[in-house]
C-alpha cells in the first residue's frame, strides 16, 4: 500500500512550496515561484526544455505554468463536482488570458486530490480546449509516489516528524479475526468469557516500514 504524506495537513504556502521543489527536480532550475498574493493563476513559471518531463525522451519545452491547488480534505478528489466548477468558473478564464498573451504553452495542475482516470481525461480535454499545448494533471498518488522515491524531500515536509494516527489496514483486521477464529475452535468451551484474557492470541509481528 502506497504510503500517506498527509499532504492535507499542510498550508497552502507549504504545500506550494513542495510543488515548487518537485517542479525544480522534473523541469530545471529555471523554474521561478511566485510570492503568496494574486497570482493571476500562476504559482510558478518555467521556460526552456525539461529535464525529464513528462519524460526524458520527450521532455516538453516552452513556457509552461505551474498551479498548485491545496486541499485541508483527506478524501478530496479531482472528481468533487464543486472542484471542477471552481476550475471552470476561476482558473479556465485565467488560463485562456495567459495562453492569448502568450505567456502559456504548457500547464501543469498539482493537487493534493487523488485523481481517476474519468477525471483525468475530463479535466484534460477542458484544458486543452483553451489552446495549451499541452495539460498535465497531478494527483496526491503521483506526489506519495516522488515523495517515498525522495526520503530527503519527505523529511523537509512541515509534519514530517509528527507522531502518525493510529491506524489499521486491512490486512491487520483479517489477522486478527483469523487469529480469534483459531482460538475459538481449539477452547471453544471458554472461548466465549468476556473475562477471558486475550494473552494467547499469537499474531505475526509485523514489519516496521
Amino acid at each position: 500500500m502506497r504510503r500517506d504524506f498527509r499532504l492535507y495537513e499542510l498550508s497552502d504556502d507549504d504545500f506550494e512550496d513542495l510543488c515548487v521543489k518537485i517542479s525544480v527536480e522534473w523541469l530545471g532550475e529555471g523554474v521561478t515561484p511566485f510570492a503568496p498574493g494574486p497570482d493571476g493563476g500562476r504559482d510558478g513559471k518555467f521556460t526552456g526544455k525539461a529535464n525529464k518531463f513528462p519524460s526524458e525522451s520527450e521532455p516538453l519545452e516552452g513556457m509552461a505554468v505551474l498551479q498548485a491547488k491545496h486541499s485541508a480534505s483527506p478524501i478530496a478528489s479531482y472528481s468533487d463536482t464543486s472542484f471542477q466548477r471552481a476550475l471552470k468558473k476561476e482558473e479556465y478564464p485565467r488560463i485562456k488570458k495567459l495562453v492569448s498573451d502568450e505567456m502559456c504553452e504548457h500547464y501543469i495542475l498539482f493537487g493534493n486530490r487523488k485523481l481517476t482516470g474519468g477525471a483525468e481525461k475530463k479535466i484534460h480535454k477542458e484544458l486543452m480546449a483553451l489552446g495549451l499545448k499541452s495539460a498535465h494533471i497531478t494527483g496526491v498518488e503521483r506526489l506519495n509516489l516522488e515523495l517515498e522515491s525522495k526520503p530527503n524531500l519527505a523529511k523537509s515536509l512541515p509534519n514530517a516528524r509528527d507522531v502518525q494516527p493510529f491506524t489499521f489496514q486491512p490486512d491487520d483486521i483479517i489477522e486478527v479475526i483469523s487469529a480469534l477464529h483459531t482460538y475459538s475452535d481449539a477452547h471453544i468451551d471458554e472461548a466465549f468469557d468476556s473475562a477471558q484474557s486475550l494473552t494467547p492470541f499469537r499474531l505475526s509481528p509485523r514489519r516496521t516500514p
